[in-house]
């Protein structure tokens, strides 16, 4: 009979983001939703004036909203109509802190910054685990396998452990998680956990 021993493991690998997204709102307020749109639109172009380190078509609008007071308000007010238009603008990681600090000077407020890697490196992370995750199992049952004067042998059985995701969704999820709107971006990690079954032989 043969003599097995059945070890779980995780293996994790890491990146650092090479691409950046910035959301910006450019706000203008006006007495008239024409007027306040007029104003969102200038402070709008002074933003894309601003951020001088990257090409115009890396500066985008992608929302324009206008809002009406008296949705607010139970009653009649005076407050101003405001419009707001949505930027996205795409930078490198190393780019970011320059254009947060032109699009605060020229008025605008950062809603969001996103870091993420291209999602060609997806396969390669997860094999990276994997390898990872197998040679830490090959450890964990060389320990065991000591204890009893043995020594681990072959490899019989591999089997990934899911948590009832997809490889594709949770590397996915991992190249994208990097929210928020810090300017410094941490790298990011994909994880892959194997069980594995392996041969014992004598020592």
């Amino acid at each position: 009979m043969t003599r097995t021993v059945q070890v779980d493991a995780t293996g994790q690998a890491e990146v650092l983001p090479v691409l950046a997204l910035i959301k910006v709102a450019a706000s203008g307020t006006g007495e008239t939703t024409a007027a306040a749109y007029a104003n969102a639109k200038d402070r709008a172009a002074a933003i894309r004036s601003s951020v001088t380190s990257i090409d115009e078509e890396q500066v985008r609008t992608v929302d324009f909203t206008v809002e009406d007071p008296a949705d607010f308000y139970e009653c009649n007010t005076d407050a101003p109509f405001e419009a707001t238009e949505h930027l996205e603008i795409d930078c490198t990681p190393d780019a970011v802190e320059g254009v947060v600090i032109d699009v605060t000077d020229a008025g605008g407020m950062v809603r969001e910054v996103n870091f993420s890697a291209d999602k060609s490196v997806a396969r390669q992370l997860e094999k990276e685990a994997l390898i990872k995750a197998t040679q830490r199992a090959r450890e964990k049952a060389e320990s065991i396998a000591s204890t009893e004067d043995l020594e681990v042998g072959d490899v019989l059985d591999v089997t990934e452990k899911r948590d009832g995701l997809g490889m594709d969704s949770l590397v996915d999820e991992a190249l994208e998680m990097n929210r928020g709107t810090v300017i410094q971006p941490s790298p990011i990690t994909a994880s892959e956990t194997v069980e594995v079954v392996f041969e014992l032989t004598d020592g």
